[in-house]
């Protein structure tokens, strides 16, 4: 979260509040959005329609015309064959990535909104809204733990559902404070 604050202030700066231009040059916090929705993707199971008329055959399995199928994205996106260590939540894998990962689809490792002509019509507005929140969030407030609480001690499991809720029931884990930015 420091080095996401550190890199604001950088770019951005203290005098004003983030702009819809100036994530094309926040890089970590790009890639604090993609490792996010990449572990917890808006819908971590998706409905794919076939549209063939014909049966086909993909991978050795024989597929009826118009068959529709359930895919996990949660699943495709946590492959240990793609990622290192894939359920850690490290950023560090999209900056470090020669491959430019982005979340349209285009590439299997991430698939939040889905992809093809069934990808998520709204993935572009809301991805940038995601990273202009997170960024306003990020600059305009200090974020540190509840009365000393260590961060190993937050339980972030989650309950397998359609939507995965947090297993946890603790709702005090951490505290806000507001900036000392004298434009907000």
């Amino acid at each position: 979260m420091k080095q996401a604050q550190s890199e604001l202030d950088a770019i951005v700066g203290r005098d004003r509040i983030v702009e819809e231009s100036d994530c094309k040059q926040l890089g970590y916090l790009e890639a604090i959005v993609k490792v996010t929705l990449y572990l917890h993707p808006p819908l971590p199971i998706v409905f794919h329609a076939s549209h063939e008329t014909e049966w086909q055959v993909i991978q050795g399995y024989s597929l009826p015309p118009m068959m529709g199928l359930f895919v996990n994205v949660w699943a495709i996106g946590c492959d240990a064959n793609a990622w290192e260590k894939p359920l850690e939540f490290n950023p560090q894998r999209f900056i470090q990535n020669e491959k430019n990962i982005d979340v349209t689809g285009q590439r299997f490792e991430l698939l939040p909104f889905g992809s093809g002509r069934q990808v998520c019509p709204g993935h572009l507005f809301s991805n940038l809204l995601i990273q202009i929140i997170l960024a306003c969030m990020l600059q305009s407030f200090n974020w540190f733990l509840w009365n000393g609480q260590k961060l190993q001690s937050i339980d972030m499991s989650e309950k397998p559902n359609w939507c995965q809720p947090s297993q946890s029931t603790t709702t005090e884990c951490c505290c806000i404070s507001p900036t000392t930015c004298p434009s907000l």
